[in-house]
């Protein structure tokens, strides 16, 4: 069985991207013939001869350097495009790799008719077979230097309207820190400027909610508070610690500054069962 997957340019700011890239990557070392074609969201088709300068290396050996079509692949696709590549043929044999909710980020109807169906969490699905990857940089705690408490708000994806339900206990959370400092998709532009910034914080405010940001400040062990909890619990498949939200908060009646950072030792994602999926797809 061949599988290529439709991907865009590479961004490491972008956890479903980095999962993207990475499950090719894995499904290479399973199947033959595995492959990369880069799809650009302006014109709606895959690329002819993508930059190659645009992808780490490690991704470069399965991207195609022409169009190359066949009828025994099957392409994977995630939510995002909604609609299927101009170029790709009408016929293909498509694997729809659902990272979000369909509808959540850009609101277009995806045609699932007729497709295999492959789920990134149980927030998604908790029916489709999941395909949990991670793709997280090397993290470690840094030794603070100074007495001043650090806060780090980060803004993603979030429902403003159900998202200030318990404004006042959130801002009595920012008065207790002298630095607060917000980030968000675009600042900082580099990711690894982003975890030394998250390594130095002592608290992290998120909107978001279904955002890798919160496993990565949980596994550099700083206390986390989501503002909009929308299945928190059970978004990355595996257990997380350190997380709380305002509706915690204000049953608790507790300072989150007095909440302790939990010692439990952190669940590592388990490989997925790559033989398992492909097996599926083939029935």
């Amino acid at each position: 069985m061949k599988f290529c997957f439709i991907v865009p340019y590479y961004s490491e700011q972008s956890n479903g991207i980095r999962v993207l890239y990475k499950a090719a990557l894995l499904f290479s070392q399973h199947t033959k013939g595995c492959c990369l074609q880069v799809h650009d969201p302006k014109s709606g088709k895959i690329i002819s001869n993508p930059d190659l300068r645009k992808i780490p290396y490690k991704f470069q050996h399965l991207v195609l350097k022409k169009l190359e079509f066949s009828m025994h692949s099957y392409y994977v696709l995630p939510e995002t495009p909604a609609k299927i590549p101009k170029n790709l043929p009408k016929n293909a044999k498509i694997v729809r790799y659902l990272l979000a909710n369909p509808f959540f980020l850009n609101k277009e109807k995806v045609n699932l008719k007729n497709q295999f169906l492959l789920s990134y969490s149980y927030a998604i699905s908790d029916r489709l077979p999941q395909l949990f990857i991670e793709s997280l940089p090397v993290l470690k705690k840094q030794n603070k230097t100074n007495n001043n408490k650090k806060l780090l708000i980060y803004f993603g994806k979030f429902r403003l309207g159900q998202s200030f339900d318990r404004i006042s206990q959130l801002n009595k959370v920012i008065k207790d820190f002298s630095q607060v400092e917000i980030i968000h998709r675009g600042k900082p532009k580099n990711h690894k400027e982003y975890l030394k910034k998250l390594n130095k914080a002592d608290c992290l405010i998120s909107y978001d909610g279904l955002t890798s940001v919160i496993r990565e400040a949980s596994l550099v062990g700083i206390p986390v508070l989501v503002v909009d909890d929308l299945l928190v619990k059970k978004k990355f498949n595996i257990k997380l610690s350190n997380i709380y939200t305002l509706n915690i908060l204000a049953n608790k009646k507790k300072l989150f500054l007095k909440f302790k950072t939990s010692n439990i030792k952190h669940e590592l994602a388990p490989e997925p069962n790559l033989s398992k999926i492909v097996n599926l797809i083939g029935d």
